[in-house]
């Protein structure tokens, strides 16, 4: 069993900035982000983007401190909603900027996670991976798997026919 300092469970925006923060402070730990898909980003991951998918966001307001978002980079326009693909291209220029995308397991879907209350305390994983199970120990563990990482298909009448 692979054992952790930190996991941090998802590897979308918040994700990431829990991995930067960690990894700068705690000079001498390990960590590991685990991600259920297959590339970073969350809800701006490859997998989900299509041309015209754009955010709520005008530039400079999605942006981690220090990072800026700028035009030349990332074609993102003063007054404009920031399209899907330069916010996955910021974040990904954020996690090679930051030493943090080598922490990234992608395809982890962590599954459980059980409170283990001995001496050094911490918490088993169990996660799902291509070749079956595997588990893991960590001392803490961050959930950022945010709001949009289940899908929800609301039902409404006459769908069958639509």
């Amino acid at each position: 069993m692979e054992e952790f300092d930190c996991v941090i469970v998802g590897a979308g925006c918040h994700g990431l900035a829990a991995a930067q923060q960690f990894h700068y402070t705690q000079l001498d730990s390990s960590v590991v982000i685990l991600n259920a898909q297959g590339s970073l980003g969350g809800t701006w991951a490859e997998e989900r983007l299509y041309p015209t998918l754009k955010s709520n966001n005008l530039l400079g307001t999605y942006e981690y401190p220090g990072f800026p978002m700028s035009n030349d980079k990332f074609d993102v326009k003063p007054g404009q909603h920031v399209k899907a693909a330069a916010l996955n291209s910021y974040l990904k220029a954020y996690t090679e900027h930051h030493e943090i995308a080598d922490l990234i397991r992608f395809n982890y879907k962590v599954l459980s996670a059980k409170h283990q209350d001995m001496d050094v305390g911490g918490w088993v994983l169990t996660i799902a991976v291509e070749e079956g199970e595997k588990t893991a120990f960590a001392r803490h563990v961050i959930i950022t798997i945010g709001l949009t990482s289940n899908e929800f298909l609301p039902y409404f009448d006459g769908q069958e026919d639509f």
